[in-house]
């Protein structure tokens, strides 16, 4: 059995190297976007033209520390800055322009690409149409799993987060403590209040919603042909 790899290799860096690879990491999108080639299809990331394209999305997979709560790699952690990122969306045959603040999950992205495609979304596929005009949900659910144990933490992560326009509640498998975060008033989630009796209300409301979220996301394919 080959050894297990680190699952976050140390950093070591002189004054300014991290702040000028935070820069070049912020920046390289930009001037790779503006590059023709890249629309062209004459790179590794495009490598075929885009020929008879109805729409271009583009979005990330995760966010980045960056440096925030003292934290350069991504791993467990459920902060905004790794959970909530941009969702861009042009599509020429639509004159809907702007930006909007609507929750969405990445399980949405496969349904909304079957939407505009006209394709009847197959038995088990979960998600929703993101540019639907119905309402958007009121919460979305985050899964995160790990498959080996991360530092400060001593188990393999196993994390569960249901975030709404105010709070971000997150259970851990296999640990006693939790996460609760009212984002209004603490941006940078920086008072974990899990334990906070004056917000056990607001705690036994969100993990009611969150246990409902957890149903809603059971798996149903494939397709059963009769009851047992």
């Amino acid at each position: 059995m080959l050894p297990r790899p680190e699952t976050r290799p140390g950093l070591h860096c002189a004054n300014g190297e991290l702040s000028e690879a935070v820069r070049n990491d912020l920046t390289s999108p930009d001037y790779r976007l503006e590059e023709p080639s890249f629309w062209a299809g004459e790179s590794p990331a495009a490598p075929t033209p885009f020929y008879g394209v109805h729409h271009v999305e583009l979005v990330t997979g995760h966010g980045d520390h960056l440096g925030d709560h003292q934290l350069l790699f991504k791993g467990s952690e459920q902060y905004e800055q790794i959970t909530r990122v941009p969702f861009i969306w042009a599509d020429p045959a639509s004159d809907r322009r702007g930006r909007c603040d609507r929750l969405g999950q990445t399980l949405d992205i496969g349904a909304t690409f079957h939407e505009r495609a006209r394709i009847e979304q197959a038995w088990g596929l979960q998600g929703r149409d993101l540019m639907a005009e119905g309402s958007p949900p009121d919460s979305v659910l985050i899964q995160y799993a790990h498959q080996a144990p991360m530092d400060g933490i001593g188990v393999r992560p196993n994390v569960h987060s249901l975030r709404d326009a105010r709070y971000r509640i997150s259970v851990f498998e296999g640990l006693p403590r939790g996460e609760l975060y009212e984002l209004e008033t603490d941006p940078a989630e920086l008072c974990n209040l899990w334990d906070d009796p004056g917000a056990a209300a607001q705690k036994a409301r969100l993990l009611e919603r969150f246990l409902r979220a957890e149903l809603a996301h059971t798996e149903t394919a494939p397709a059963t042909v009769a009851r047992a």
